[in-house]
């Protein structure tokens, strides 16, 4: 084989060996950064919706219209996260809360597909098909 043959090969498979590595790294996810939270409208019950988005991922959450008023979204930081796994859903949950004391959980729907903690070490099961995560910094909850 030629060198310039044998070059192209090998640029050939680093290249393919580069995306297979930034895919296997991307299927990793974690709670949306508290800052990304925004308010989104309302739902059709009137409760105050809220969205954030993560990579490919939108989250949503939602606060009862009586609530809203003491939800301050800039006072917001990560306090846990759930993973559930029944017959027919799968979710991701992340709790977070406000420096008032007051608490907004996002969610992000798997649509059919189990989920699973990443770091199991941080990762606790707290009943069939449900875990949690109390660590201090979302990026410490990974799952997949």
């Amino acid at each position: 084989m030629s060198s310039t043959k044998t070059m192209t090969v090998s640029l050939a498979m680093a290249i393919a060996m580069t995306a297979w590595a930034t895919h296997a790294a991307a299927a990793d996810m974690s709670c949306p950064a508290a800052g990304s939270i925004r308010q989104n409208g309302e739902t059709k019950d009137g409760d105050i919706a809220y969205e954030a988005v993560s990579g490919a991922h939108t989250w949503k959450g939602e606060v009862s219209q009586y609530d809203d008023a003491k939800l301050h979204l800039e006072g917001l930081s990560f306090a846990g996260a759930s993973l559930i796994n029944s017959k027919d859903k799968h979710w991701a949950s992340c709790d977070y809360k406000a420096t008032d004391g007051n608490s907004l959980r996002m969610s992000l729907d798997m649509e059919g597909n189990a989920v699973s903690p990443a770091n199991a070490k941080a990762w606790k099961s707290v009943a069939a098909g449900k875990e949690t995560c109390t660590q201090s910094t979302s990026e410490a909850c990974t799952f997949k």
